[in-house]
């Protein structure tokens, strides 16, 4: 599967593969890595809800400050649970891409392949330089 190793590939399989979701890496390590991010979400999401509780009727600014990084933890959770749960669809997807470079020999048709994984990279890296930024943002206490 060289054409995952390429410039175009590598982040998406990278990131997936340190999340557990690169449906060709090894049984073992995908369920001790899953293992590990959900117990990680779990825990990240404890002190917002015992901040929640702790000013539930009290601070209603409070509320909506653990409430946003609450959603935040749990969209998180969500992407990883449906990314588990599609692991075939997605491993269908990644055949039919090896497929497609695999027989794509028009120059022409060969260029837009090329446009467009550049784009999907280009999108990956924005995810990833963003994600901070979402971060503190969500985090920042206005007082």
């Amino acid at each position: 599967m060289e054409i995952y190793d390429s410039r175009y590939f590598i982040i998406n399989k990278t990131l997936m593969t340190k999340m557990g979701l690169w449906p060709y890496q090894h049984p073992l390590k995908k369920l001790l890595v899953r293992t590990f991010l959900v117990v990680f979400i779990f825990v990240s999401s404890m002190p917002q809800l015992y901040g929640l509780k702790k000013n539930f009727g009290v601070h209603m600014d409070k509320i909506i400050e653990h409430l946003a990084l609450l959603m935040y933890i749990y969209g998180i959770k969500l992407k990883l649970v449906t990314s588990i749960l599609s692991e075939k669809k997605l491993k269908k997807v990644y055949e039919n891409i090896v497929e497609n470079w695999q027989q794509i020999k028009d120059e022409h048709e060969r260029a837009i392949l090329v446009e467009y994984s550049e784009r999907g990279r280009t999108l990956t890296i924005g995810y990833i330089k963003i994600q901070p930024f979402i971060l503190t943002f969500i985090q920042k206490d206005p007082h």
